[in-house]
């Protein structure tokens, strides 16, 4: 049996102890749970200020991103309005009347490397509509949402939510982009580049 110098085995094991610890588990804590769209709003107030780890399809333009689940329209309802199945994906350091909670984490720019680097190989061969994606953060809503009732002239009203014309009832204030994956059995064919 070979022999491993036992100053190699004390730096290993320091070095172990000091590797990343999966997202969540900062002091100890387990990992979040690993949520669709359709379930943090289902119960947004259980997850408020809270990290969760979120499943589902992205979308985006200039004006801003969304994770999103298309099979639950109108799971959170305010006063009558039927808010879409989404949340609006925004950095941690978003100026505070923007976000509703402090942020003690930073965005996870190598996470995202890796993901964009995974993403590039999927799309030579998967539709965009056949992704999923999965984000963690600080899931943030409104507690009281008579607060940010817009009242128009002509009497109608709509509600000021999160992001591009506070169309979402929620944000994830990001703190890292884990992972893309093809949904199976989604789509045939490659797709032109």
């Amino acid at each position: 049996m070979k022999k491993t110098p036992i100053g190699l085995l004390v730096a290993a094991s320091a070095c172990r102890l000091a590797a990343p610890v999966e997202a969540g588990q900062a002091n100890g804590e387990p990992p979040p749970p690993t949520l669709t769209v359709c379930q943090v709003p289902s119960a947004p107030l259980k997850y408020n200020g809270r990290i969760v780890t979120i499943r589902g399809g992205s979308s985006g333009t200039d004006e801003g991103y969304w994770v999103n689940g298309d099979d639950c329209p109108g799971v959170l309802t305010t006063d009558g309005f039927k808010w879409p199945s989404e949340i609006s994906l925004t950095m941690p350091d978003l100026p505070r009347p923007m976000r509703l909670h402090a942020a003690d984490f930073t965005y996870d720019w190598d996470a995202r490397h890796r993901l964009d680097a995974k993403y590039k190989r999927l799309r030579k061969r998967v539709p965009q509509a056949c992704l999923v994606f999965t984000y963690t953060g600080m899931f943030e809503t409104r507690t009281d949402w008579s607060a940010s009732k817009m009242r128009y002239a002509n009497g109608t009203y709509n509600y000021a939510g999160f992001g591009h014309l506070g169309g979402a009832p929620a944000q994830l204030l990001l703190r890292s982009e884990d992972d893309v994956e093809a949904v199976p059995n989604c789509g045939r064919g490659r797709i032109a580049q």
